[in-house]
């Protein structure tokens, strides 16, 4: 039998994602959070995703500033990572808002799922557009942004 599968579509260039943003019309924008800042999130992934190490198989906690890679960069995920702004963390970032606990949150690889876990943090943890903080271990995905404190992070995870 003929492989009747479709051709796999051709990622958009940075710069076709920027020209499609520019031609939205002002009125997707005033829908809910989501839907733009889904469009937004978007061009960012792709960014932080080119500047990250080629390794299959690997998890990522990326950094996140201004629409890009911000300091400190990232992090290879290998069973767990506590991200936190003092030194007990495995990850320590600092904060000059004061808003992200000592230990705030903990992303842990579970077989081929990753979890994230608020650390009964002062100011919460919150994934991509939601403005519900998470109150137990929730899944995430590839692309998805965490915001805790006055950060945010971007998970990336290279598959196999």
């Amino acid at each position: 039998m003929k492989n009747t599968r479709p051709p796999k579509a051709a990622t958009p260039s940075d710069a076709e994602i920027e020209t499609m943003l520019s031609k939205t019309s002002a009125k997707l924008f005033s829908r809910p959070t989501e839907d733009s800042g889904f469009l937004q999130r978007m061009l960012v992934v792709r960014k932080i995703t080119a500047a990250l190490p080629k390794k299959k198989g690997s998890v990522w906690l990326a950094s996140v500033h201004e629409g890009g890679l911000g300091a400190p960069g990232f992090k290879a995920i290998k069973m767990a990572l506590n991200v936190g702004r003092n030194g007990s963390a495995d990850w320590r970032v600092d904060d000059g808002q004061q808003k992200l606990s000592a230990r705030h949150f903990c992303i842990t690889l579970r077989g081929k799922n990753v979890v994230l876990t608020d650390l009964d943090s002062t100011n919460g943890t919150r994934v991509n557009e939601n403005p519900e903080k998470i109150k137990q271990p929730c899944l995430l995905h590839h692309g998805d942004f965490i915001h805790a404190g006055g950060c945010s992070f971007m998970i990336a995870i290279q598959e196999d």
